[in-house]
């Protein structure tokens, strides 16, 4: 088996994620093939610019809104804080919620005792709160993938 980007070449490892060769060139700068790290690199891309423009949505509304019902407009990012702050939490804790899907709380059609609604409200209070520390981290952290994986996106061969 020959390299897949040098023909001339013969292979020393396999790409593990879609079995093409590699020479000792192209495995020295990762077992992992050029074009399997551009494809998780879009996809971690994607998936963090999606959620970025979630949260952007989610200040939108809520400085528009001002649910929270303060007096002064310099208060009203606080209804847009606990937006993003319930989205995150939720994202966080419930799994990483993939948001293309329509529905957040998937409920079956049975009755549901106390417990369960408290169970419920008990785990939304545990995802704000969670969410309101984590928030500017995690927006941080989704800047942090982007700028990390642009270059490779846009990498030439």
């Amino acid at each position: 088996m020959n390299c897949y980007h040098h023909p001339d070449r013969p292979a020393v490892v396999i790409c593990p994620v879609c079995g093409k060769g590699l020479c000792i060139s192209c495995a020295n700068e990762s077992t992992v093939c050029r074009s399997c790290i551009q494809k998780k690199a879009k996809s971690s891309f994607n998936t963090a610019l999606r959620y970025l423009i979630i949260l952007l949505l989610l200040a939108i509304i809520g400085y528009r809104w001002d649910f929270l019902g303060t007096d002064t407009r310099a208060e009203s990012g606080m209804s847009a804080y606990f937006l993003m702050s319930v989205c995150t939490g939720v994202y966080m804790l419930l799994g990483k919620l993939i948001f293309t899907s329509n529905t957040i709380f998937i409920f079956e059609a049975v009755s549901y005792g106390i417990f369960q609604i408290l169970g419920l409200i008990f785990k939304i209070v545990i995802c704000f709160a969670f969410g309101l520390i984590a928030t500017p981290i995690i927006i941080l952290w989704q800047i942090f993938i982007l700028i990390k994986n642009f270059p490779l996106i846009y990498k030439r061969e």
